[in-house]
């Protein structure tokens, strides 16, 4: 697979998700104040020998066989040291950059907390008169029809709310309901499938052909099943191999 930026954002991800101090970047959860921001990483010194800059200046032309020999052995040792120094300094430059993707994440989420925090006050509005900044008469039609939409409008969202948890409450009766009769369903099955392997044995020591042999008991799919106490209608097939 070629490496591409969504490969690697996808890479990334999944890495800041196995993570106890990052997975909250790539979650759907808000912002909270007792997370903590993410903090720079402290810059440690190199300890690498420094190349010798000194092997840049101008040798002298009469120079000996074993001089050049030394000269050479030199640049040798001063290049691996850059080499060195190159390579850490890629690292750190890496570093700082991922360091950075993360505090970036970090801005957006604090971005999204605030955006809802604000929404979620403006729809909330408290104000008993129409604030435009000018005095009103309580008896004024404006703020009679004003206060009228907002009676209605907290009686409407009362309601939903209330919609809102009946419906999460019969959610998680029927899933009780679902896994209570998932787990009737594969108990049986196994039993059946004792049964079945038995009796194959059986039938196989009297000489019986496999071709000759019961079919394999089958058991009703989870899909059929949740189609069924949720009322749904299911297209599906009713019978299924032994896959849970």
């Amino acid at each position: 697979m070629p490496d591409t930026p969504s490969k690697r954002m996808r890479i990334m991800t999944s890495e800041m998700a196995s993570t106890s101090s990052g997975s909250f970047l790539v979650s759907k959860n808000p912002y909270k104040s007792e997370i903590p921001l993410p903090q720079m990483l402290e810059k440690q010194a190199l300890t690498l020998p420094a190349p010798d800059w000194s092997l840049l200046m101008r040798p002298p032309a009469d120079r000996s066989r074993e001089q050049l020999e030394a000269e050479n052995q030199a640049l040798i040792r001063s290049l691996a040291n850059a080499k060195g120094y190159v390579a850490a300094f890629a690292d750190r430059e890496e570093t700082l950059a991922a360091q950075a993707v993360v505090q970036d994440m970090a801005l957006i989420k604090l971005n999204s907390a605030l955006h809802s925090k604000e929404m979620k006050k403006a729809e909330n509005d408290g104000s008993d008169v129409l604030n435009d900044g000018m005095g009103r008469l309580w008896s004024d039609a404006r703020i009679l029809e004003y206060q009228k939409r907002k009676r209605t409008e907290k009686v409407r969202k009362a309601a939903e709310k209330e919609r809102r948890k009946e419906l999460r409450s019969s959610k998680k009766a029927l899933k009780t309901m679902i896994d209570a009769e998932w787990a009737t369903i594969k108990e049986k099955h196994d039993e059946n499938l004792q049964k079945w392997n038995k009796m194959c044995t059986e039938l196989k020591e009297k000489g019986f052909k496999a071709k000759d042999l019961p079919k394999k008991p089958c058991h009703e799919t989870k899909r059929s099943v949740i189609a069924r106490l949720s009322g749904c209608d299911s297209e599906e097939s009713e019978e299924d191999t032994d896959n849970d």
